[in-house]
């Protein structure tokens, strides 16, 4: 063995010597890191796959930079308008906070690419607070939005035309109210609140009112939604979507929703007065 190979195994061995030995914990963050990285790329590929084929078949992908620039909500054509309450700031740790901010983003991106955007308010929103900082890494006041320290209840609509979306609701949202504006809680929180949102609507004396999921399809997982998926569903159907295709197109594939038979007399796409929940209206 000559002096060169010798030296070069001896590097080998110090090298190796030194490395440090990873933790079980540390194993498995790496194997789950892998797994991850394995996972979007195969999401990458399919992605890219599907692109191509919409393409291949003539169909427009994306949306134009010019029509995004001019695509801005009208405030007085506009039928119906949105509100995010963000008054659950101390309700959330700092990971579910940073996924309630992701999904406002998503929020104002869908408002952004609708044919029919709306007016869109994020309310409760004070200056420095958590939420705030989380948001500025974004740029959100750039966004064709409204925002305000102030609560939903005084952005200068009447209470009788407040809606709050929540799942707990005994009043189903089959069809939209003009001049109205609808309210989704911004709570990531995995239902350890389960039904605070319920419960603050009736306690300031609105109304409220669930998406209509179980009229329209049978699914097995829970039917709480992310906040913009509740904003999606409801911004396909003032687009002119029915409730049942807008509620499918929206649904992750994991939910397993299957569509039901559509009742003969559903019209949908109507914008009409909401029922009146005297449950929880108060004068």
């Amino acid at each position: 063995m000559n002096t060169e190979q010798t030296k070069t195994e001896s590097k080998d061995c110090i090298a190796s010597t030194n490395t440090p030995k990873l933790s079980n914990r540390q194993l498995k963050k790496l194997k789950k890191y892998e797994e991850q990285r394995k996972t979007l790329m195969a999401r990458r590929i399919r992605h890219r796959k599907r692109l191509k084929a919409r393409k291949a078949s003539g169909e427009k992908v994306g949306t134009s930079r010019k029509f995004l620039k001019s695509n801005k909500v009208d405030m007085e054509k506009s039928k119906i308008s949105f509100a995010i309450d963000l008054d659950f700031e101390d309700l959330m740790i700092d990971r579910d906070l940073a996924n309630c901010c992701k999904q406002l983003g998503r929020v104002y991106a869908i408002n952004r690419r609708s044919t029919t955007p709306c007016p869109l308010w994020l309310t409760s929103l004070k200056p420095n607070s958590r939420t705030d900082i989380q948001l500025q890494k974004n740029n959100y006041k750039s966004w064709d939005i409204e925002h305000t320290p102030e609560s939903y209840l005084n952005i200068g609509f009447q209470k009788d035309k407040i809606v709050y979306l929540t799942s707990e609701s005994d009043t189903i949202l089959n069809q939209l109210e003009e001049n109205t504006i609808y309210v989704i809680g911004g709570l990531v929180d995995h239902n350890f609140h389960k039904g605070i949102c319920f419960k603050r609507a009736q306690e300031a004396g609105v109304r409220t009112a669930k998406l209509p999921l179980s009229e329209f399809i049978d699914i097995k997982t829970r039917t709480v939604l992310t906040i913009n998926h509740v904003f999606e569903i409801i911004s396909k159907v003032v687009e002119g979507v029915n409730w049942q295709d807008a509620i499918l197109s929206v649904l992750p594939p994991r939910k397993r929703a299957i569509a039901k038979e559509k009742p003969e007399d559903t019209n949908d796409n109507e914008l009409t007065n909401l029922p009146s929940n005297k449950e929880n209206h108060t004068d």
